[in-house]
């Protein structure tokens, strides 16, 4: 338990020995030291610590930092619906080509086969027959790329 007390001790006392003095003074050969002990005896300049430079709103790192990480999520949110998007179009029209080509296949049959026109079946007149193969034609090509 007073291991614990011992060590809290210290890590609350850490911080208060950074803002420690700085002493600077010329030695007898004219060099100068600088250190946190003064000498005994010898005239000292205490040095003051520059204050730190005030924030800036417009040069926060930070802030800019968490902007570009924001926008590359929302650029990731709009790329992955941009692709479900695409894959449900896709889905969507392989099974209007498959639609397309099993009508037109029963448009090629025999003349006198059912064909279920607007949800009733029906003998096509060779007409009728014309104008729905070129619509199917149509949605081959539109949808069977």
């Amino acid at each position: 338990m007073l291991k614990y007390l011992l060590a809290a001790t210290l890590i609350v006392l850490l911080p208060l020995s950074a803002h420690a003095k700085m002493y600077k003074w010329v030695d007898e050969n004219g060099q100068t030291i600088y250190s946190q002990t003064p000498p005994a005896g010898q005239a000292v300049e205490i040095i003051k610590a520059a204050p730190p430079p005030p924030p800036s709103s417009n040069q926060s790192p930070t802030n800019d930092l968490l902007q570009r990480a924001a926008d590359l999520q929302e650029d990731r949110e709009l790329a992955k619906q941009k692709a479900a998007k695409q894959k449900q179009e896709a889905q969507q029209n392989k099974a209007n080509c498959e639609a397309a080509r099993h009508n037109m296949s029963g448009l090629n049959g025999p003349p006198n086969r059912l064909y279920r026109l607007n949800g009733e079946y029906t003998r096509l007149t060779p007409e009728q027959r014309v104008s729905e193969k070129e619509k199917m034609q149509k949605n081959i090509k539109k949808f069977c790329k």
